[in-house]
């Protein structure tokens, strides 16, 4: 790659058969684009699953089974 500057305009040549010429007003809108390209996303709403689980303890024989619920957020 190599670079030339001619009057205001900085000439970038990738190869053999591309350049790219950049004034200060293209420079100047790439970075508004970038910047706007960049921007945080916004989150997608909480997507909850319940799962249920059967919970018996045979070291415990005197106490019943029990049901214990948990919530998993799918979009994490």
């Amino acid at each position: 790659m190599s670079v030339a500057v001619i009057g205001e305009t900085i000439l970038l040549k990738m190869s053999k058969f591309s350049a790219i010429g950049l004034t200060a007003k293209n420079i100047r809108s790439f970075q508004l684009s970038a910047a706007a390209s960049s921007a945080v996303p916004a989150e997608k709403p909480a997507k909850y699953k319940t799962f249920a689980i059967y919970r018996w303890n045979p070291d415990k024989p005197d106490e019943k089974p029990t049901m214990q619920e948990y919530k998993v957020d799918l979009n994490k």
